[in-house]
């Protein structure tokens, strides 16, 4: 299934993906190292892409 909204976690080293497909069906959840983040990103290549941070966040 193709993920058409990403939806990404942000943390300091570790992101939480969400990725869901046109019916808004989950169809990828997984967590993703810092250093794979991209080329995950360009493989699953959504259509949107969302990013959150909780406010407790520090960089």
């Amino acid at each position: 299934m193709q993920v058409k909204t990403l939806a990404i976690g942000l943390g300091k080293s570790v992101f939480q993906f969400h990725g869901v497909d046109a019916h808004h069906r989950t169809v990828r959840q997984r967590q993703v190292r810092r250093a794979k983040l991209l080329a995950t990103v360009l493989r699953l290549a959504p259509e949107r892409v969302i990013m959150e941070a909780c406010g407790s966040l520090k960089t």
